[in-house]
């Protein structure tokens, strides 16, 4: 029996115990996680609403999480980011709520300042809950602010290095921290601590095309330019189909050959 057959067995069993015990929460919070595995995500939120209904005092945060989750999916961003709310308020400690509502301010263009008080809220219950990922988000929040302003920004810039800082000092080897640390010491004019960071980054994942791009750029820009040109070599061999690094190498290649 395939995943899909037990899965629609287990949805025939809780529809069954339903129909005999309509006010089953069990059933209901079941039956709600089985159409969510099968995506079918009206009937999801059917169920575990009536769930929620039945007993309140018994829907868990994870459960919150997971209903809003569906509204999320159907587009429902105030019903989704209200689920959320909710679990943190059932549970404070729950990551996973913190970023939940995290995720879904960044995907509906919230601004950076309600972003930033989701944070703050956080943080007020508990520095330990914002993990090394959560904290280079910010900063990448941070970046864009910076590009977004029509004068740089000078006061987001810090900020976003002091995030990206702290998601490091959490994990070391976030080789994706790293790299978005480069671009801000960049940014700032930091060249070498751009350098520097950039290294980090291929050191801890010599896999990572991006680090090798950005490294390339910045000794083009240094008049390094055999660096510069194994630099975005060794990109375009792991991630071929980056146009933005073919076309810099072929300038580079075109240049270095007048010369």
């Amino acid at each position: 029996m395939n995943d899909t057959s037990q899965i629609m067995e287990a949805i025939a069993n809780f529809s069954r115990t339903i129909e005999m015990e309509p006010q089953s929460l069990e059933a209901h919070l079941g039956l709600g996680n089985a159409y969510q595995q099968m995506g079918w995500d009206e009937l999801a939120i059917t169920h575990l609403q009536k769930a929620l209904e039945i007993a309140p005092e018994q829907f868990l945060a994870e459960d919150h999480c997971r209903l809003g989750d569906r509204f999320k999916q159907r587009g429902k961003v105030a019903e989704a980011i209200a689920c959320y709310e909710q679990a943190i308020m059932v549970n404070p400690d729950l990551v996973i709520g913190w970023r939940s509502l995290v995720q879904i301010q960044i995907q509906t263009n919230s601004s950076l300042d309600i972003i930033l008080q989701t944070y703050a809220r956080a943080n007020q219950h508990s520095e330990a809950i914002w993990q090394a990922r959560d904290y280079n988000n910010l900063g990448v929040l941070w970046l864009r602010q910076a590009e977004l302003s029509a004068v740089q920004d000078q006061g987001a810039m810090p900020q976003a290095i002091s995030c990206f800082q702290k998601a490091i000092a959490i994990d070391p080897t976030y080789a994706d921290a790293h790299c978005n640390l480069g671009s801000a010491f960049l940014r700032q004019d930091q060249v070498k601590d751009a350098v520097l960071a950039y290294k980090e980054a291929i050191d801890i994942d010599p896999q990572f095309a991006q680090a090798y791009f950005n490294l390339g750029i910045v000794f083009s820009n240094t008049g390094n330019i055999d660096e510069a040109i194994a630099c975005l070599e060794s990109a375009i061999a792991l991630d071929p189909t980056s146009i933005q690094a073919r076309e810099y190498l072929s300038q580079l290649l075109i240049t270095s050959h007048t010369k």
